[in-house]
């Protein structure tokens, strides 16, 4: 899918740092096909360009963020003191960082996929099918972060840095 950046960037940081415990977490969010998840695509990316696959634990049974820090957090019981990244999209890190402190696992945030519009004119252009794009994404991130802070899973409306 569009995610691409966030295993590249994975598999980046595993070569830079060949003795970083390595995790995985991502199953499905879909209703209608929950064994299609994201961790075996995952594998296979990983494998295809060389990753350290023997190094890294997957998580596939989280439905969505809270679930991918909650079963992660299961998995690796991260231990105090311990430096741990967590790569996502830059529209998706503050409620990401968000609910893994409220976990009480600080993370370092990696934001991968900025974007960024070549002029403000632009985004009040002609294309409506890549404006609406932008703003059901946008909406996505604010209602959820709306609703986590709402069921107590974000330690703060818009968590920073």
């Amino acid at each position: 899918n569009g995610g691409a950046d966030r295993m590249l960037e994975f598999a980046t940081l595993a070569r830079l740092y060949p003795h970083a415990r390595l995790v995985f977490t991502g199953g499905s969010g879909s209703l209608t096909r929950p064994d299609l998840t994201e961790a075996p695509v995952a594998r296979d990316l990983f494998q295809r360009i060389g990753a350290p696959v023997e190094r890294i634990l997957f998580e596939d049974r989280s439905r969505n963020t809270y679930e991918n820090a909650l079963f992660t957090q299961d998995l690796v019981h991260p231990r105090h003191g311990e430096t741990w990244v967590l790569i996502t999209s830059a529209s998706h890190m503050p409620r990401s960082v968000g609910i893994f402190r409220k976990l009480g696992w600080p993370v370092l945030p990696d934001p991968v996929a900025h974007r960024t519009g070549d002029d403000l004119w632009d985004r009040f252009g002609p294309n409506l099918a890549a404006n609406l794009a932008m703003l059901d994404d946008v909406m996505h991130e604010w209602v959820g972060l709306i609703a986590y802070w709402i069921m107590g899973r974000t330690d703060s409306l818009f968590p920073g840095p």
